[in-house]
């Protein structure tokens, strides 16, 4: 099957680059292709009518994002879905970071900074979501986007890199695909108390509305029945 991408065909290769990222990250949250199959260099820039180079550049991305593994010799291959277990210790290890960087948010963050994060959050509580994947996808992004403003304020460069390791919103978004944002109302009051706990410098309820958005998304996730256990 061919996945056009776009029918501009003067756009330049990072552009392509991203493109086939996008399109193959839809193919994987979305479950087009199943956990396990394997993803062909060669045969993918003949689908998409593009060179190996924005193809492998792509692949990397995506792995980085933990949506496909690799080995050696073997190429790369889908990733499983995240499990029960996959689940808890993302989620964990969300508290260990999110939960323990109030005291440098708040040195940090300015005023520009915590509008920004307000408006996010607005933009999130506006948006209509359906189960598709490209009106989940946007609630996706926008999650990332409000959750990562906050530690890139610690201006720590090394904690922002080890929060971007864990690559949450993708792997999160295999698991509610087909489902929806049926909490788009509390996840946003969740975050409203982030926000306003910065606007105090109150780094204790900093940490207890933090450590209430997180728990509180991972209980709600596992009660889907479709997560593997």
């Amino acid at each position: 099957m061919v996945y056009p991408l776009n029918d501009n065909t003067l756009i330049q290769s990072d552009s392509i680059s991203h493109q086939v990222y996008k399109a193959l990250r839809k193919r994987i949250i979305s479950g087009q292709d199943a956990p396990g199959a394997k993803l062909i260099i060669s045969r993918l820039a003949l689908e998409y009518g593009v060179s190996v180079i924005p193809v492998r550049e792509a692949l990397a991305r995506l792995h980085a994002e933990k949506l496909l593994s690799f080995e050696q010799n073997k190429g790369y291959q889908i990733s499983p879905v995240p499990s029960s277990e996959d689940m808890l210790k993302w989620h964990e290890a969300r508290l260990m970071i999110e939960a323990t960087i109030g005291e440098y948010v708040m040195e940090n963050i300015t005023e520009q900074e915590i509008a920004e994060l307000e408006e996010l959050n607005q933009t999130m509580l506006n948006g209509e979501y359906g189960a598709d994947y490209q009106h989940y996808d946007k609630f996706i992004e926008l999650n990332s986007q409000f959750h990562k403003k906050i530690v890139s304020t610690t201006r720590n460069p090394y904690i922002i890199e080890m929060y971007a390791t864990l690559s949450y919103g993708p792997q999160v978004g295999r698991v509610h695909h087909g489902r929806g944002v049926p909490d788009i109302e509390l996840l946003c009051q969740e975050h409203a108390a982030i926000i306003q706990a910065i606007k105090r410098g109150n780094v204790q309820k900093f940490i207890l509305a933090v450590n209430e958005h997180i728990k509180g998304g991972y209980n709600r996730t596992i009660h889907y029945p479709e997560l593997p256990r």
